[in-house]
């Protein structure tokens, strides 16, 4: 080792002081890693934390250390700096003669907003000494760069091998494709004959495009291929219906009678509505059949298609004597809300089985929730039988009413696992809640609990005075819950855990670090701003994720200057630093970044547009109709159909 040391030049004596030395050089020493023996090389952590002013070094680490470690190590840096800087180094690595190597440079080129990479990484593809998984990284970053040149390439490679990676980048470059590249991206699988055949999953990728994008070129081969795969009926009779092509009408009618399962009939029923069927006589049928399971499987139908029409017939069914059907009957019931059913549902309320007891008291509920909360509360929630105890919290959960909060706690033990589940998934129902209920039990969760983790996320969102001397103690002892109770001590704006904070500020932890910094800059403190400020030029991609989404919940009143740096870093030459600074800004409605957003998505650079999508599903309402309503009539097909779909997830 001491040799190695003096060959790289190295003073000092032991491990560590060498490990130390070379990060105090490498910034003004860009050879200081060629000669560098591997059990000297500073952690890859350590060696981002360097930022981009290492690059020289770290590229030379990468281009001419005789070590693959080495090597491999620089090229994992450069993956969490990718400065442009590195960009020669990188395409020079991927003729590295360690695979590893390889990879690490072939994902740092995927993340680099630059085309000179294309050429170089399509040499990959296909090529006979580069094993599969490398092809499978180099096809996966050509997607993700957006480059057109790309196109005819991965086109004519996916044909002929039936490359899901192939595939899916394509997809990725979706934007960049001609709409008559798209049909035949769904249309060439779909249609291939004889022994070519596409495996299972690029078959399903292209039945279910082919109904995202309502491709009527594909409704004959969809027909042709349901017998051929019973994986894939249910999203056939899906994209059938999504297509909207008269054509399939006589084959889904066909259908009707062999769809034993409920799921596919349930396609199948709302393909045959889609196309302009009415789907009532058949369905009325159907609840009558002589086959319990034909009449079950109607029963889950008509509640998702809820038409009031199938009432009556589901009132006679609601007298089934098979238990599944009168259960079913009671849910779809309940789904379809006609008060004209209360009375059959009040008979089937207090009948034997505890199932179709709970199915139809929940509709009762459903259907006139103040006139059956009480019931739902003294008859379900204390029930024995974890079905029907769940079933009736995830109801009252839905209802959103904070009254009942403390009935169902009080219901549920918190030393059970799955009941521990069911209270986590119901408080997160809640933005607000005023309940000493509330707080003493997540504060028993996070004291003992696997799911500790989820309620100090719950207890830093609630921010009952109640939990706050708790938190500041578990810090001093976080169990690896650091990011959650820092988070939660900037919630609650502690200023008496400042000490506490400060030590997870100075210590080697990125994330708790990031997150200390939050702590402090809720207090008002500009060390703490300051410090996510720097993560969003200099951290990891990741890292400048969470500096961003803790730059949202800061006070700006508490930093006046807030608004004018980021609003500096949106012209930042990184597109990450320019995307990341308008995500708090975005909260606040800035003008300036709804049109830097706008911007990026104009490159059709898919990673970029993942990024900038993120940012809009996660923004306020407020802001995300906003951006609807700026965006959508500007925006290329594909585009308004990502937008319109993430207004769909989040009305």
């Amino acid at each position: 080792m001491l040799f190695a040391g003096a060959w790289a030049g190295l003073r000092a004596q032991t491990r560590q002081d060498r490990i130390r030395e070379v990060l105090t050089r490498m910034p003004a020493e860009a050879d200081l890693l060629i000669n560098l023996d591997p059990d000297d090389l500073p952690s890859t952590s350590e060696m981002i934390r360097l930022g981009r002013g290492a690059t020289p070094a770290i590229v030379n680490g990468l281009v001419n250390n005789m070590s693959a470690y080495v090597r491999a190590a620089c090229a994992a840096v450069l993956t969490a700096t990718r400065d442009p800087a590195a960009l020669q180094a990188l395409i020079d690595a991927l003729e590295d003669p360690d695979d590893d190597v390889r990879s690490l440079a072939i994902r740092a080129l995927g993340q680099v907003e630059s085309r000179e990479a294309t050429p170089h990484l399509l040499a990959l593809v296909g090529a006979a000494r580069v094993p599969a998984y490398l092809q499978g990284r180099a096809i996966e970053s050509l997607g993700r760069l957006g480059d057109p040149a790309a196109v005819g390439p991965l086109f004519a490679y996916f044909k002929r091998t039936w490359d899901g990676d192939a595939q899916q980048a394509l997809w990725d470059l979706r934007r960049r494709l001609s709409p008559a590249q798209l049909r035949e991206w769904v249309l060439a699988p779909l249609n291939a004959k004889g022994d070519d055949q596409p495996p299972r999953g690029v078959l399903r990728g292209a039945v279910e495009a082919a109904g995202g994008l309502a491709v009527r070129e594909a409704v004959p081969a969809l027909m042709r291929r349901f017998d051929d795969d019973e994986t894939l009926q249910n999203a056939i009779v899906h994209s059938l219906g999504l297509i909207g092509d008269k054509r399939a009408v006589p084959f889904l009618r066909g259908l009707r009678q062999r769809s034993a399962e409920a799921r596919l009939l349930n396609n199948v029923v709302f393909a045959l509505q889609r196309l302009g069927e009415d789907v009532v006589p058949f369905l009325r049928e159907a609840l009558a059949d002589r086959r319990a399971y034909i009449r079950f499987n109607a029963a889950f139908v008509a509640g998702d298609l809820g038409q009031k029409a199938l009432v009556p017939a589901l009132l006679t069914a609601l007298a089934d004597r098979n238990d599944y059907v009168r259960s079913e009957t009671a849910v779809a019931l309940g789904r379809i809300g006609d008060a004209a059913a209360v009375a059959a549902l009040t008979t089937a309320s207090r009948e034997e089985n505890p199932i179709v007891r709970r199915d139809a008291l929940l509709a009762l509920a459903a259907i006139d929730y103040p006139t059956h909360r009480q019931r739902v509360l003294d008859e379900l929630v204390p029930s024995q039988l974890d079905s029907v105890r769940a079933r009736a919290v995830r109801f009252l959960a839905d209802r959103g009413d904070p009254e009942v909060v403390a009935v169902v706690l009080g219901a549920l033990d918190p030393t059970d696992w799955q009941d521990r589940d069911v209270a986590i998934a119901y408080l997160n129902r809640f933005w607000t809640l005023e309940s000493p209920d509330v707080t003493a039990f997540l504060l028993r969760l996070a004291a003992e609990s696997s799911h500790r983790p989820a309620a100090l996320r719950l207890l830093a969102r609630l921010r009952d005075e109640r939990a706050r001397f708790a938190l500041r103690q578990w810090l001093r002892q976080p169990d690896g819950a650091q990011d959650e109770l820092l988070r939660a001590m900037g919630r609650f704006r502690d200023g008496d855990a400042t000490p506490l904070v400060r030590f997870w500020l100075s210590g080697e932890d990125a994330s708790a670090r990031l997150h200390a910094a939050f702590a402090l800059a809720c207090l008002g403190e500009k060390e703490g701003l300051d410090v996510l400020l720097a993560a969003l030029e200099t951290a990891p991609v990741n890292l400048k994720r969470t500096a961003a989404r803790l730059l949202t919940e800061v006070d700006p009143k508490l930093h006046p200057g807030l608004k004018a740096a980021l609003t500096a870093l949106l012209d930042h030459a990184d597109v990450y630093v320019r995307i990341s600074a308008a995500r708090p800004l975005i909260e606040a409605g800035d003008a300036a970044a709804y049109a830097r957003l706008w911007t990026e998505l104009g490159k059709r650079v898919p990673f970029i547009r993942d990024e900038v999508l993120d940012i809009v599903e996660r923004a306020p309402k407020t802001s995300r109709e906003q951006i609807f309503g700026e965006w959508l009539a500007a925006a290329d097909p594909m585009l308004r159909r990502e937008l319109q779909a993430i207004r769909a997830r989040n009305p």
